[in-house]
């Protein structure tokens, strides 16, 4: 139970910060800088959407 609800709110942050970088405009900052962003996230996001074995 513990596991599932410290899951449930990782993949809650998660979300908020995808949203974030998603949101956020890369006029502002150089395409590498932009680049590097969205791969960080890309991968976070895999890394806590695959299903775990039981």
């Amino acid at each position: 139970m513990l596991l599932s609800c410290i899951s449930h709110t990782c993949k809650l942050i998660l979300q908020h910060y995808i949203d974030e970088v998603e949101r956020e405009n890369c006029e502002d900052i150089g395409n590498e800088e932009c680049l590097m962003r969205r791969t960080l996230v890309a991968h976070i996001d895999y890394i806590y959407t695959q299903k775990q074995k039981p």
